[in-house]
C-alpha cells in the first residue's frame, strides 16, 4: 500500500497488514479495549465504517489473507491481525452457540428464527445480521411474515433484544 506520511509528508510503501495493524492499535491500544468498544457498538456496521475511515481497509486485507480469511467475520479478522489472536470462521462462531444452548430460554418458533438468523450470519457475516432486511430474507425461509415474526418475540423491542443477545452469543465464543 502506498500513501503519504502525514509526519513526514514522504510517499510510504507498506504491507497492508502492518498499516492496518497500526491503524487499529492507534485507535484500539490493547484486545481489551477493543472488545469494549465492539460489545459497546450498537451497530456493528458503524465501528466498522470508522475503521474504514481510519485506514483499516477489511476488504484488502481479505484480498491479501486470501481463502483463509473468506469464512472469518470481520471481528475474527480485526483481533487475527492487529492482536494476533486465532480467528474462527463464522460457522464455528454459530457451532459454539448452538452447543452452549444459549437459545434455550426462548420459545421454540423463536429458537427457530434465531437459528435462521444464525444461519444468515454464518453465510454473510454480522452487518447483514444487523440490517433490518434481515427479516425479509428470514421470513421467506421460515413461511411466516415479518410481523409474524416480531410478533413471536412480543413485539419489536423484544425481537431486537434477542437479536442483541444473539450477537453477544456469537462473540462469547472463545
Amino acid at each position: 500500500m502506498r500513501y503519504i506520511d502525514p509526519q513526514t509528508g514522504k510517499l510510504t510503501t507498506e504491507d497492508i497488514r502492518d498499516y492496518s495493524r497500526k491503524n487499529l492499535l492507534g485507535q484500539y491500544a490493547t484486545l481489551r479495549d477493543f472488545l469494549t468498544h465492539w460489545d459497546g457498538a450498537e451497530r456493528k456496521q458503524v465501528l466498522l465504517e470508522e475503521l474504514q475511515n481510519q485506514g483499516v481497509f477489511l476488504d484488502a486485507l481479505r484480498e491479501e489473507i486470501g481463502q483463509e480469511a473468506e469464512n472469518m467475520d470481520d471481528f475474527d479478522l480485526i483481533i487475527h491481525v492487529a492482536y494476533d489472536q486465532k480467528p474462527l470462521t463464522r460457522r464455528q462462531r454459530v457451532e459454539y452457540v448452538k452447543k452452549q444452548n444459549c437459545l434455550q430460554k426462548y420459545s421454540a418458533d423463536c429458537r427457530e428464527v434465531l437459528s435462521a438468523l444464525m444461519e444468515k450470519y454464518s453465510d454473510v457475516g454480522i452487518v447483514e445480521l444487523e440490517n433490518p432486511r434481515v427479516l425479509d430474507a428470514v421470513s421467506n425461509s421460515l413461511k411466516k411474515t415479518s410481523v409474524e415474526i416480531i410478533r413471536l418475540f412480543g413485539g419489536a423491542a423484544q425481537y431486537r433484544q434477542a437479536v442483541r443477545e444473539l450477537t453477544e452469543y456469537l462473540y462469547s465464543a472463545a
